[in-house]
């Protein structure tokens, strides 16, 4: 019973696709702290670049870093996404 279920919210999610926005970027970092302080530098280049100075950007990472993002780097994010271990 539950295997149909399951196969038919499946088809529903599956075939309902979410339109993609234009000029969005999404930066997955999964690694750890110390990978994320080597990785800051680079977020301004990212921000300032010709290419995506105009972008939404959004962060999506390790919620361990969350004080020291917020803190350093809130200006050159729009948009957080925090994952708990």
């Amino acid at each position: 019973m539950f295997g149909l279920a399951w196969a038919v919210l499946d088809t529903f999610a599956l075939g309902r696709r979410a339109p993609v926005q234009a000029r969005t970027l999404l930066i997955v970092k999964t690694d750890a702290i110390g990978d994320y302080l080597l990785f800051r530098n680079f977020l301004a280049d990212i921000r300032e670049s010709e290419r995506f100075r105009d972008w939404q950007i959004t962060y999506l990472g390790w919620s361990s870093c969350r004080e020291l993002a917020l803190t350093f780097d809130e200006g050159l994010v729009d948009e957080f996404i925090w994952l708990d271990r």
